[in-house]
């Protein structure tokens, strides 16, 4: 019906569209957001092991998602963010240019970090790292200095989380749904019995950034993205000791992300 009215139809086409929409009550969309923390996944209950054995991991992990309901800021904040984009595109006559199309629309925060002369302390864990890696290491950073810095109300904190948790759920639970590919179930390390206090923590413990030997074995695979997380965690919370600063930081980075993905 909708090709039908699309094309042109007519009178008759027009009536039954407008009694078929009559019958659906139900919105198009809930206006929530899927979440997915990996932390709580890997720490929380322990699931039904029956579940594992006939190799339902895709089960035992929608237990862990949850819904919430979208804040109409950050859905102001992403559409705002996604006209910049497109008026930057526009202002560039040049869309043939197939390079400079692509880094327009694939950057991955590193225009942000660049304007603000950061991008080359962050280059380790954005632009010189595969997506699904960097989703990964800025998802934990960011559950780290969220339990820092929990009892800040700030807007930026509670759309960085959110925004976050969303990006996990399209990785571990809708990877179709991202344009940069598949997640490599390697990167899903658990935290092996650790408490959520000692996750949090554990950032005060890990090696800088800037260490040799932590970006010797970054670099070669030897470090997974649960350590890199920590250590962007300490990066973070040492580095931009201006709270507010600091979580602009983890915020704008994300909602470039969502350009990988499929924002629904």
């Amino acid at each position: 019906m909708i090709w039908l009215l699309d094309k042109g139809g007519n009178a008759l086409t027009s009536a039954i569209y407008s009694r078929l929409r009559k019958l659906t009550t139900s919105k198009r969309w809930s206006r929530c957001i899927s979440q997915y923390n990996l932390i709580s996944s890997s720490i929380g209950e322990k699931q039904l092991k029956c579940l594992k054995l006939v190799g339902i991991d895709g089960m035992m992990r929608q237990m862990h998602v949850n819904q919430k309901g979208l804040n109409g800021g950050l859905q102001k904040f992403i559409f705002k963010h996604l006209l910049k984009k497109a008026e930057k595109m526009k202002e560039n006559f040049n869309l043939l240019d197939k390079k400079l199309r692509s880094k327009i629309i694939g950057q991955r925060g590193d225009g942000v970090l660049e304007r603000e002369g950061l991008l080359g302390n962050f280059k380790w864990c954005t632009t010189e790292v595969e997506f699904s890696r960097s989703i990964l290491v800025w998802h934990l950073a960011t559950e780290i200095c969220y339990g820092v810095d929990k009892h800040d109300a700030s807007n930026y904190v509670s759309r960085s989380k959110c925004l976050s948790e969303y990006m996990m759920y399209l990785l571990v639970i809708r990877p179709n749904m991202l344009s940069k590919g598949f997640i490599d179930e390697g990167y899903l390390n658990t935290f092996g019995g650790e408490r959520y206090e000692d996750i949090i923590q554990s950032y005060k413990e890990a090696p800088g950034y800037d260490d040799a030997v932590f970006q010797r074995e970054w670099r070669t695979g030897g470090q997974s993205a649960v350590e890199g997380g920590r250590v962007l965690a300490r990066q973070l919370l040492e580095s931009i000791s201006e709270r507010k600063k600091r979580w602009e930081m983890i915020w704008k980075p994300r909602t470039s992300h969502t350009q990988g993905s499929t924002w629904v």
